[in-house]
């Protein structure tokens, strides 16, 4: 959750470089990572801790985490300046929230922590709703940057969807009672 999220992130990598090279799983013949370092998604691969231990990668999970940092997403626009000087008062962490140092960009970009991230069969990165959430807004939770070309898809009918389920589970527990 929120800064558990970067966290994560860079823990994963630093494990990745202390275990044992990945290892195919008990039936399978391929390493599971082809040419370029990317994982085969059909191969169930784990790495090796202290010769005995498997460690699988199976699902990497963030809510709210702010993966592209404070700068030019914050709830409201502020101009660099201020983003400068909260960066300082929230010190270290402050300044690569708001990217002062290159710590965000070479995690989102860097090799050494993006392999051992498409090393996991899912991916998930959970945000709060756009524009509801201030300490860390949709488009860093979510990957959400406004030069994007990728297609995001949001329910246009979410309200209406969202009423019939909140009335169905109001019926729910009411014939329960």
């Amino acid at each position: 959750n929120s800064l558990g999220g970067l966290y994560g992130r860079y823990a994963i990598a630093r494990l990745a470089e202390i275990l044992v090279s990945p290892q195919p799983g008990p039936r399978n013949h391929a390493s599971g990572i082809d040419s370029e370092g990317e994982a085969d998604r059909t191969e169930k691969i784990y790495f090796v801790l202290d010769d005995n231990i498997r460690v699988h990668f199976n699902v990497f999970c963030t809510t709210a985490s702010p993966h592209l940092g404070c700068a030019n997403h914050t709830y409201i626009t502020i101009p660099r300046v201020a983003e400068i000087g909260v960066a300082y008062a929230l010190g270290e962490t402050g300044r690569d929230l708001f990217r002062l140092n290159d710590l965000l960009q070479t995690m989102a970009t860097s090799p050494r922590f993006l392999r051992p991230l498409a090393l996991f069969r899912k991916r998930i990165a959970y945000a709060n709703a756009f524009g509801t959430d201030f300490p860390v807004p949709g488009s860093t939770a979510a990957f959400l940057d406004r030069n994007s070309d990728y297609p995001h898809y949001f329910d246009e009918d979410f309200e209406e969807a969202n009423d019939e389920i909140m009335e169905g589970i109001g019926r729910e527990l009411e014939s329960s009672n």
